[in-house]
């Protein structure tokens, strides 16, 4: 979706103003790179579980919450009705496309 690009785009931009940020792009990238393994052909240590991967949401939202509070004003107010939209979309395509009983 593109309010998925933009909520991420915005978020990698603001991930450099300070150490959380940067710490939280740091885990997102190391665990992006490790997914590469699951292309691998051969049997290998390193390959990741899923498992691994669900948990991706945990430094996406310290990178949402950092943007949220790198900013002021009307880009703040944007940036949130983006985040909001966002999550009610997702929502919306899961009881569609999933049924009422998506959990």
């Amino acid at each position: 979706l593109f309010i998925n690009l933009v909520i991420g785009l915005s978020s990698v931009c603001f991930a450099f103003k300070n150490k959380n940020g940067r710490v939280a792009l740091s885990f997102i990238a190391f665990i992006l790179l490790e997914n590469l393994f699951l292309l691998a052909p051969f049997n290998s240590a390193l390959k990741p579980d899923y498992r691994y991967m669900a948990w991706l949401w945990v430094p996406w939202s310290v990178l949402f919450m950092n943007s949220l509070n790198s900013t002021n004003g009307l880009l703040k107010r944007l940036l949130f009705s983006c985040f909001i939209l966002g999550i009610i979309v997702n929502i919306y395509i899961l009881q569609t496309v999933e049924g009422a009983f998506w959990w």
